[in-house]
């Protein structure tokens, strides 16, 4: 178990993962940045060429805004 900050680490080790799973907390203060394009295109150079990521963001149901951003994020830095 490492306890650090995630946003930092998956930017410096690159290539290295198979899978990253992130299960953040509300998008507010810190964990904002768990949420950006910057933190997913991290996540994307983390992973190796067949790695998989998955996310834990929030309900569709009462933070339909903030889905559809993160989606359409993901959407364009993952294949």
């Amino acid at each position: 178990v490492i306890v650090t900050d995630g946003i930092k680490y998956v930017q410096e080790h690159k290539g290295e993962f198979d899978v990253i799973t992130v299960d953040s907390t509300d998008p507010v203060g810190p964990a904002v940045g768990l949420f950006a394009l910057d933190f997913y295109k991290s996540i994307f150079e983390a992973l190796k060429d067949d790695g998989i990521f998955v996310a834990q963001t929030e309900s569709p149901f009462f933070n339909d805004d903030l889905i559809r951003r993160v989606f359409k994020d993901i959407k364009s830095i993952f294949p």
